[in-house]
């Protein structure tokens, strides 16, 4: 069981004018935390920073699974942020070029929660959101993720958690050396840290809703496909990634982790030489080894199929079924693989050295990255689908865009709805089709990869001193309103729509999703019901996705 045992008195609280701090008291311990607002609201927003959850997996910790916390005691100030978890920042920098992190140190000791609440009542029994940050499992922080939107204007607890990147979190041996999935389990203690104290913050335990986008949506699916998470968490919402997205798992981790161990000087004919070795080396050299090879993907440490928390590949158990029936609330973007994915992960020249004819040969290196085999096959079925005859350079780089997205996103998106409305369980699908007002991306990208998560978060209602200046616009202002009260809704009630009478009350009921209607929600300015988002091309990805599967599986459950 990973819960602090001793916290088990009553919380007091003092309540606070926003020069004072609020006080909790926990147990032994007494902690502090600070008032935050939210922009052009007085409403005061609770906030403790850099709360520990798990002890630091430092020293010979390195590598192995989270342990809970001994007892804490006396004074804990909780008006810092915590450092990110050791990472390449200057990957970040890139990849989170919009975002403001308070702060850009990082530390193996990074294993903390960022709490935002509206009350600090007990017995308020607010709906929890925990919001899993994105960044491919290499990048990202708590800290860019401000909560205090949503408990100012949805009455909601908000909580935004650190966990182990890149090697340090999802480096696998395939053995008792460096099972891997360290950052997943760092994810599950969190859970069950929230779950036994998030009422000392005004939340109820039983209304635990985990958020994410990319990568932190990858790993809210591997919770649901992980008997581990069962009963931690009652509601999910994915934005832009699934489990059972091909990039979301590695099909090969102990290749990799020798690539790594070699580059550092750690090759060794046993794995437990590889690990003694790289125990003894410093975190910044792990995480900023270059791994250069023709087949590397484009997500080096990722999650694995270790039998403990993942018992098998995530395809086949979607496909069979094998996963909680939860509620859900998913979705993809409608230009997912537009800009930011090829900037930041794939290939920064492709746009600007694009040719028709090398079509095939872009697509034969990213697929073979997280497809074994031989792929010459795969590859021309996917080049008659979506190129056909087509030579004009820029309509063909365009379709390999729409590969991106079909591929990596919306197929898995389905796949995992189809699945889940087959074990009797409750979704919501949707895409986003706003392009910023603000994007920094060419005119022809229109919702990229993370288009959405500025307006989900709330940042157009903070204060610009604590995010990146953006000049958002009175709709997009509108827009993040309505999709905040969507994602509340559904956190709160386990339906978007609310209950009576509707908040958003100009918008058209956002119908549950089934394969044979298809429902999904557009989400724009103006939101508007449709149904079977790219009916054709999810067909074909799935009928691809089913020759991946073992010849034991049920392929007619796809």
């Amino acid at each position: 069981m990973f819960y602090f045992s001793f916290i088990i008195v009553i919380l007091t609280l003092t309540w606070c004018s926003c020069d004072e701090s609020p006080v909790v008291e926990m147990g032994y311990v007494s902690m502090k935390g600070k008032v935050f607002h939210a922009a052009e609201s007085t409403k005061p927003v609770y906030a403790f920073l850099g709360v520990p959850y798990a002890s630091p997996p430092v020293g010979d910790q390195r590598f192995s699974y989270p342990k809970r916390l001994p007892p804490m005691y006396g004074e804990f100030d909780a008006t810092n942020y915590p450092p990110l978890c050791p990472q390449n920042v200057d990957v970040l920098a890139n990849a989170f070029s919009s975002y403001h992190f308070p702060r850009m140190d990082t530390d193996e000791d990074c294993l903390y929660l960022n709490i935002y609440t509206p009350t600090l009542d007990r017995k308020a029994e607010l709906a929890v959101m925990v919001w899993i940050h994105g960044g491919a499992f290499m990048n990202g922080g708590a800290s860019a993720y401000d909560g205090s939107a949503y408990a100012t204007y949805q009455n909601v607890v908000f909580v935004a958690m650190n966990y182990r990147l890149g090697a340090l979190g999802f480096l696998s041996t395939e053995d008792v050396n460096a099972p891997g999935n360290y950052g997943l389990l760092d994810q599950n203690i969190a859970l069950r840290w929230i779950k036994s104290n998030i009422k000392y913050f005004g939340g109820d335990q039983s209304k635990v809703t985990i958020v994410g986008e990319s990568s932190g949506a990858m790993s809210v699916g591997f919770h649901f496909l992980s008997r581990h998470s069962r009963g931690v968490f009652e509601r999910g919402i994915m934005e832009s990634g699934l489990a059972n997205c091909p990039l979301a798992y590695s099909k090969n981790p102990k290749k990799w982790a020798a690539v790594l161990a070699e580059e550092l000087g750690c090759a060794s004919e046993t794995t437990k030489q590889q690990i003694e070795c790289l125990l003894e080396k410093p975190a910044e050299e792990i995480v900023y080894a270059k791994l250069d090879a023709p087949d590397k993907p484009i997500m080096v440490f990722t999650p694995v199929v270790d039998k403990y928390f993942l018992v098998d590949d995530p395809i086949v158990l979607v496909s069979k079924g094998m996963l909680h029936r939860n509620d859900i609330l998913l979705g993809v973007n409608n230009h997912e693989g537009g800009f930011s994915l090829l900037k930041t992960r794939v290939a920064p020249d492709l746009t600007s050295q694009f040719s028709a004819d090398m079509f095939q040969q872009v697509l034969l290196g990213m697929i073979s990255g997280v497809m074994p085999g031989d792929n010459q096959d795969t590859v021309k079925k996917i080049a008659e689908t979506y190129l056909g005859n087509e030579e004009d350079d820029f309509k063909a780089f365009m379709q390999l865009t729409e590969v991106i997205g079909d591929s990596f996103f919306l197929t898995p998106a389905v796949m995992f709805a189809n699945a889940h409305n087959a074990v009797g369980g409750t979704s919501f699908f949707y895409e986003f089709q706003h392009r910023p007002s603000f994007a920094a991306s060419p005119e022809w990208v229109r919702a990229d990869h993370g288009d959405e998560e500025k307006f989900v978060i709330g940042f157009p209602l903070m204060n610009q001193d604590e995010q990146i200046h953006i000049n958002y616009t009175s709709e997009e202002v509108e827009l993040t309103h309505t999709m905040m009260t969507y994602w509340a809704n559904f956190a709160k009630y386990g339906d978007p729509n609310g209950i009576e009478p509707k908040v958003i009350s100009m918008a058209p009921d956002w119908s549950p999703y089934n394969p044979d209607e298809g429902n999904f929600m557009k989400l724009d300015v103006t939101p508007e019901l449709a149904q079977h988002l790219k009916e054709d091309k999810v067909k074909f990805w799935m009928e691809l996705f089913a020759a991946l599967l073992p010849p034991s599986t049920n392929r007619d459950e796809l």
